[in-house]
């Protein structure tokens, strides 16, 4: 260009300086330039060929790039490879997700293909028609992707909802197995209370799995409906846990049922014992040879004893109990009557027959003895009774005089009919003594001798009380004797004394009146002797019969 410009310069200078073949100068100029400017755009055409084809080129190596990544990723799509555990599914998703982000990063070189094919097409590219054609080969390739990545995404989902499915299975199926249930059924209330409550922590862990194989159930139908390409793998997984977890509950149930029976075995044994034991306690107090030294006290013991007899009759009802509870338990349902598992109840009862038969004795023991005792009471009340009558009844106070006499049989005439009255209660006494003594008690020779006893003194009370009576009758006939002697005696020594006055009349009158009371003293003698006659013959009755009032007769 510059040896151009230098020789236009050139030509152009000699035609200015009007050299004689300027016209030729001239025309070999504009030739020149002509041929420059055909050099020129020649160039430059080629520079654009050249440049279309470097284009086209480059073009061509990124859609050739884009079509292999293409065909690799078709490569890695078609792999049949889902994972032989969930860690390589898991792996496997995890490339597919970079595979997924690198798909979606080319879209933007597709997108460059795209504009750089439509700008060769714009720019009249020699070569826009192939280039257009690449460009949507290149388009259709790339969505072509689509299918074979949905494809290799759910084949590799279903493959982690497999894993992930038979994962959980062998840990249910694990778990499951690792629920050991134990065999012990404990030596006692206590021991079998705590492996309830552990077994009932158990139920928990059993509920939970159920629940959960439950869950995982459903997951399988849902993956079968699904139409999972391992729905018959997953079905046999499912029916498989179902089996196990079955069994499980099978053998919890089992093992509940056997710490419930093993409860009541154990409830029944430990209430035994305790049974035994109160009938020991109860023992002691019936070999206890109580019967009381007085009547209340025997009813005291009597009454401790009825309560006892009444505890032996409601243990019955105990009994009644523990042998309703020893047939609940299969221990004993199983054996036959009489065998081994049966020997405790068996002693038991025997133990509550023995004691309730010793009880009956013991209790007649203390009934005779309180009806003894009572016997006892009564006919000591009666002699108490004679012995503070008797005093009265042989009292030797017969009265000073008749008056005081009169007086003291009243009240023996009232000692006797209290006397009388009494006689009931002595016939109380000797019909308690018949009764007891039809009825064979074991002491009846004593109450009879003690009823006899009684007898003795009461028919020396009423010896007592009759002597009385006829002495104080023979004690009145006496006061009365000498009280009429005395009113005999005062009579005579008041007229003695009349007559045994010397007193002379001085008149008439006075003489007269003198005479009339001597006349009337003599006509008093007649029946006054007859008086006395009465009193000598009534005297000579009385020494006969009271001698010993004969000196004061």
């Amino acid at each position: 260009n510059e040896r151009i410009d230098k020789v236009t310069r050139y030509g152009e200078g000699l035609i200015e300086a009007d050299h004689y073949a300027t016209e030729t100068i001239r025309e070999k100029i504009e030739e020149l330039k002509k041929q420059w400017e055909v050099l020129e755009e020649a160039a430059t055409e080629k520079q654009q060929k050249l440049v279309e084809a470097n284009q086209q080129q480059s073009f061509s190596r990124l859609v050739d790039d884009f079509t292999h990544w293409v065909s690799d990723i078709r490569t890695q799509l078609a792999s049949e490879d889902l994972g032989k555990d969930l860690p390589a599914v898991m792996n496997l998703l995890k490339k597919h997700e970079q595979l997924e982000s690198d798909v979606m990063a080319h879209e933007e070189r597709l997108a460059l293909i795209q504009q750089q094919s439509e700008k060769f097409r714009d720019d009249g590219h020699y070569a826009s028609d192939s280039i257009t054609e690449r460009a949507q080969s290149a388009a259709e390739i790339h969505a072509a992707l689509a299918e074979p990545m949905a494809t290799r995404q759910k084949a590799l989902t279903d493959a982690r909802a497999l894993h992930q499915f038979l994962k959980d299975f062998s840990d249910e199926r694990n778990g499951i197995d690792g629920l050991v249930l134990p065999t012990d059924r404990g030596s006692s209330v206590v021991e079998v209370q705590d492996l309830i409550r552990s077994h009932q922590a158990v139920q928990a862990d059993v509920e939970t799995a159920t629940k959960r194989v439950d869950t995982l159930q459903q997951r399988g139908k849902k993956l079968q409906s699904e139409e999972h390409y391992a729905s018959e793998q997953i079905e046999q997984a499912g029916t498989e846990l179902a089996g196990v977890l079955e069994k499980l509950q099978e053998a919890f149930t089992e093992r509940q049922l056997d710490l419930d029976e093993a409860l009541k075995e154990q409830q029944y044994a430990a209430d035994i014992v305790e049974a035994q034991a109160w009938l020991n306690e109860k023992a002691l107090m019936i070999a206890a040879d109580e019967h009381g030294t007085d009547e209340e006290a025997t009813q005291v013991v009597q009454k401790k004893h009825e309560a006892l007899m009444a505890d032996l009759k409601t243990f019955e009802a105990t009994m009644e109990k523990l042998e309703t509870k020893r047939r609940a338990c299969k221990a004993y349902q199983d054996a036959p009557d009489g065998t081994e598992p049966d020997g405790p109840h068996i002693h038991l009862n025997q133990s509550l027959v023995a004691g309730i038969i010793r009880q009956q004795g013991y209790m007649l023991q203390l009934a005779e003895t309180e009806q003894k005792h009572k016997f006892m009471r009564m006919a000591d009340a009666e002699t108490e009774w004679i012995a503070s009558k008797i005093p009265m009844a042989g009292s030797e106070n017969f009265g000073s005089d008749l008056e005081n006499a009169e007086e003291l049989k009243k009240d023996h005439s009232a000692f006797c009919t209290e006397v009388t009255a009494r006689q009931t209660k002595i016939d109380d006494v000797w019909s308690e003594c018949s009764k007891l003594w039809d009825k064979g008690h074991a002491e009846k020779d004593v109450i009879k001798s003690r009823a006899e006893d009684l007898d003795s003194c009461w028919k020396a009370l009423l010896e007592a009380s009759n002597n009385r009576t006829t002495l104080l009758g023979e004690a009145i006939e006496v006061h009365t004797f000498n009280k009429n002697a005395n009113e005999v005696i005062s009579w005579m020594a008041e007229k003695g004394a009349v007559l045994a006055a010397e007193d002379v009349a001085t008149s008439l009158s006075d003489s007269e009146a003198m005479m009339r009371s001597h006349e009337t003293l003599l006509s008093d003698l007649t029946p006054i002797e007859a008086k006395v006659e009465g009193i000598n013959a009534e005297a000579i009755r009385l020494m006969e019969a009271f001698s010993s009032y004969s000196d004061e007769v």
